[in-house]
């Protein structure tokens, strides 16, 4: 049966250009598509065609950049996303149209969010920990550096050798998806400003997520970095024991010149 829905762009898909199939009512349709790791013929409003693949249950990812750059998407673009079971491309995939309905209102502002990601409706707190662009040099250094958190953690890749840095998911991006030596999965998240009950739920929900897509039956644990001293994080952490909770410093010291 033909299904059709709108959808608007929200700022994680956009930065990872890959697409939740899921509407503006945050009604998800991606269980009426083909199974997971099934191969898309992606046609846009011009007909213009790329090719893609489906992911997971929700998600459409691998080669979606093509059509995010020739129809200029960013977050806040509104799409008409179009699917009819019956339709093949002449090579026999299944066919996914999507259309972009209306461009987004302004510029997307660097570290803001559009009304479709998961976190838009969560406070921040009125002074954030640290500077987005100091946040994003931290999360690379982590990653380059798993040893600092855990001997023998090991970022996740998926089987389509996606690695688990900025992974997409249904609810959010993870920060950091890594496999512990007793083939644990670990969620790693950095608290980012937001309030301990709402990064404690982000958390949970990306547990939640892993738990049903990718664990198989493995244990999802999670683990939060924060740069505060911060008791009622420390109590909302606590009351779930799936949950670390760890902190970083960060010391930058200004010495006079001893030279001449």
């Amino acid at each position: 049966m033909p299904i059709e829905f709108y959808r608007t762009i929200g700022n994680g898909e956009a930065h990872t250009q890959f697409l939740n199939l899921t509407d503006d009512a945050r009604r998800t349709y991606g269980a009426q598509l083909p199974p997971g790791r099934t191969a898309l013929a992606i046609i846009d409003g011009a007909g213009r065609r790329t090719n893609a693949r489906k992911h997971h249950v929700n998600q459409v990812w691998g080669g979606l950049n093509n059509w995010y750059e020739q129809n200029n998407v960013a977050a806040g673009t509104r799409i008409k996303v179009r699917y009819d079971s019956a339709e093949r491309s002449s090579d026999g995939l299944p066919i996914l149209h999507l259309e972009v309905i209306d461009a987004p209102p302004s510029p997307a502002i660097p570290g803001t969010l559009s009304s479709q990601d998961e976190s838009i409706q969560e406070p921040l707190d009125s002074s954030s920990e640290l500077p987005l662009s100091l946040e994003r040099q931290l999360e690379d250094f982590l990653a380059s550096n798993l040893e600092m958190l855990e001997t023998g953690l090991q970022i996740y890749r998926d089987e389509e050798g996606r690695e688990g840095r900025q992974y997409p998911t249904d609810v959010g991006e993870i920060d950091l998806l890594c496999n512990r030596p007793n083939r644990e999965l670990l969620v790693v998240e950095l608290k980012r400003g937001r309030s301990s009950d709402i990064v404690v739920g982000q958390i949970s929900r990306y547990i939640g997520w892993v738990k049903h897509n990718i664990a198989k039956g493995r244990v999802v644990k999670g683990l939060i970095l924060t740069y505060e001293n911060d008791e009622k994080l420390r109590y909302a952490v606590a009351a779930n024991p799936n949950i670390e909770l760890k902190r970083f410093k960060l010391r930058l010291e200004i010495i006079p010149d001893e030279g001449l």
